[in-house]
Parts: structure tokens; sequence; C-alpha cells
């Protein structure tokens, strides 16, 4: 039925000082509108063998810091414990366990694990446990590792061990992470229309404007004689008047509010600010769709559908001249630009006609997104000289150079 349980068990040697202060403290963000996570046990075991049991009054449960400003957020969620006597030489030992009894898409489930991490990791395991009868894609990345296969009573349990992995290092203009780590991703979904027509679905509610919507758009597209202009006027309003709050979790990871509510708040994130400027183009019957992409961290996997690999909500305006990326968390860019971690990426149009999966965002042409060196030179009859220079930053240049 699409519900899972993950049980996180690790053990950690602390090796240098700088670690006790990173590593004494845990936290475990979590969606509490869709999961319910779990103090199992914790223990630091010491240099001398002695065990000492974390205290159930280190164990803390709230929302999690820095939300309890934005009330649209009130489910994000984090558990969070202390770890006693850290020190050089302990091993930290600690089990949580999260219960998702909410599945994010009725029936579905996927999950990733990532082998490496950023200390070296003597030894991973991954345990899938799942019925027999469940259909399965896994897709195990930058691995050939073949799990062992243990069957139960209408279940199959699949374990895959990693030994002796080096630390990951992140180095400058390397590869997306996603792209270069070793990791195994499980999904239940089977095609990429299911997500499709899920979001359309769950988004479907929030695109009705009130009066003060309506006011606004008039009010911003007054002046403007061409549709490009009155799709610049609103995309500028939302870049200079709502505010991006990024959230990844909690009921409104994927569902976006409705656009009343983040017109109201002047604040919202990437799914939310879509919603409302979709809502305002409409008002002036311009048509305007919401599109999922993984923005600037690797490309989308096209063998493995799994709603985890998008990362960013951004607006599709369809026109015969071609398409329209708007992405309305960004500051200063025009509407015929977009930013440099949507070019290539892969868009999946959430309520796209039957048959349209993705749709490559192409670059711009380099006249659109380029800076000119202008000289004018006047030379005199006695031989003296001006020099003028002119920049001139074009299309998403002209967006960094603003800022």
């Amino acid at each position: 039925n699409g519900e899972k349980v993950v049980r996180l068990h690790r053990r950690i040697k602390v090796l240098k000082p700088a670690a006790v202060e990173s590593l004494g403290e845990v936290r475990m963000p979590y969606n509490s509108y869709r999961a319910k996570a779990k103090f199992v046990r914790g223990r630091t075991i010491l240099p001398d063998g002695r065990e000492l049991e974390v205290d159930r009054k280190a164990i803390r449960q709230g929302q999690s810091a820095g939300m309890t400003d934005y009330l649209m957020y009130e489910d994000v969620a984090e558990l969070s414990f202390s770890m006693p006597a850290v020190k050089v030489g302990a091993i930290l030992d600690y089990e949580i366990e999260l219960r998702h009894h909410r599945p994010t898409l009725k029936g579905q489930s996927w999950d990733s694990f990532r082998v490496e991490a950023n200390v070296p990791v003597q030894e991973a395991r991954y345990l899938l446990k799942a019925p027999s009868k469940l259909p399965l894609r896994i897709c195990p990345r930058r691995t050939d590792a073949k799990p062992t296969e243990q069957k139960g009573f209408r279940s199959i349990t699949r374990e895959w061990v990693f030994k002796d992995v080096p630390r990951f290092h992140f180095e400058p203009g390397m590869p997306a992470v996603y792209d270069s780590q070793i990791a195994i991703h499980v999904t239940t979904l089977q095609s990429w229309r299911v997500i499709q027509d899920w979001y359309a679905k769950l988004a479907e509610d929030a695109f009705t404007a009130d009066d003060a919507i309506r006011a606004k758009v008039a009010e911003l597209t007054a002046g403007a004689t061409t549709e490009q202009a009155k799709i610049r006027a609103l995309y500028l309003f939302m870049q200079k008047d709502i505010r991006y709050v990024g959230i990844e979790l909690g009921r409104s990871a994927y569902q976006p509010h409705p656009a009343v509510d983040c017109f109201r708040n002047r604040y919202g994130d990437c799914k939310d600010q879509a919603v409302l400027l979709i809502t305002m183009l409409r008002q002036i019957g311009i048509e305007a769709h919401l599109a999922l992409v993984r923005a600037g961290d690797g490309t989308v996997d096209r063998e493995l559908p799994d709603v985890g690999q998008f990362n960013h909500v951004i607006v599709y305006v369809p026109r015969s001249d071609g398409p329209l990326w708007l992405d309305a968390t960004v500051k200063y860019m025009d509407e015929a630009s977009h930013p440099h971690h949507l070019d290539n990426a892969q868009a999946l149009i959430a309520d796209a006609p039957e048959g349209t999966e993705f749709i490559t965002i192409v670059p711009p042409r380099p006249d659109r997104s380029c800076q000119r060196t202008i000289y004018e030179v006047d030379v005199q009859a006695e031989g003296s000289c001006q020099i003028k220079e002119i920049l001139e930053y074009v299309g998403r240049n002209g967006a960094q150079s603003r800022v």
C-alpha cells in the first residue's frame, strides 16, 4: 500500500577532535504529516570499553529549527538527541526508525541508499524487505554489487554489503553528486505518466484567484501592450515582492499551497511561487503549466520513475516561437532567459497530454546570454585620443551583474 519503515543504524568512530563537535548532536529531520520518528537506542562506547546510554532527557522532538516563523510549514519536524561523553577514540552507536504511514503517492514507494560519505566507510549494509509480489525496479548506480536474497512468507529480503569504501571527496567543478556516488535506487513506480497525473491532481485546486490577485494583475499589466510585456510585468512582480522560503519536507514537500496563501503571505517555496505565477498568467489568458525539474544536481535517471529525483518546480509557457521557462525564485532575470542550473534539464510537465513525458530545456542562444564590450575611439588630429568603453550584459549575464 506504499507504506514503509526505514531503520537507520549508524556506528561511527571518532578519530579527530574536530569531529567531537559535529557528531555530538544528532538531528534527523522528517515529515510529521507523513511519518513518525522514533529513537530506538543510542550509546557511546568509550575507548576503555565502558558504555554510556543516551539520556532519555536528551531526546527532543518538535518543529525543525528555523521554521517556527513560517506558519505554512508547521509539519516540518525534527528528532534530535545528544550523544554522551563524545571524545576521540569513542564509538557512537545509535538507531532511528522512521515509519512512513502516509505515502506521498498512494500505493507507491521509493527509496535510495547512498554508500559513500564524507568520511571513510568501513562497512555499509542495505537491507530491503518487500512483498514478493510487489513489482520493483532496482537500479544500482556505479556498482556491480549483487544482493543476497532470502525468501520468506510472502516477502523477499535483499541485502547489499559494501566494505572499505573510501571517503567521497568533493571537488570544484566536479560532476553532480547525484551522478557520482555509489547508490542503490528502488521504486515501485512503473511509468512517468503516473507521476504526471498525480502531480496535476495534487495541484489542481491551488490555482484559484481571488479579488486581490485579479486586481494586482490588472494593475501590473495596465500599461503593457504586448503579451511579452505582460509576462515580464508579472514575472518582475514575483521577483521583487515574493520572497523565497525553501522547504524540502512536510506536507508541502510536494503539494503547493493555494495561490491566495502565497500572495497574502508574500513568501513561498518554488512550487508555491510557480502556482501563484501561473494563476496570475491565466488571468490574462496565457497558457502556463507546472514543470518538475532536477536543477543543477545531475540528470534525471529516465529508467527510474521516482518523485525524489526532482528538486525544483518552475513554470512552462508554451509559445509558437519557443517556450519560456520561468523560475519564479530567481532575481533580476528577464522572461526570455533562465538561470544556468536549468540548462539541458529534463522537465516533466505535470498536466501534459498523453504521450508527452520530458521536454529538454535548451540553453539560450549566445546572443541572449552574453557580455559585450564596445570601444569607441576618438583620435584627434594633434595625436590625442579619447577611448570610451561600454560593457553590456545581456540576458542572464545581466541578471548576475544586477545582484
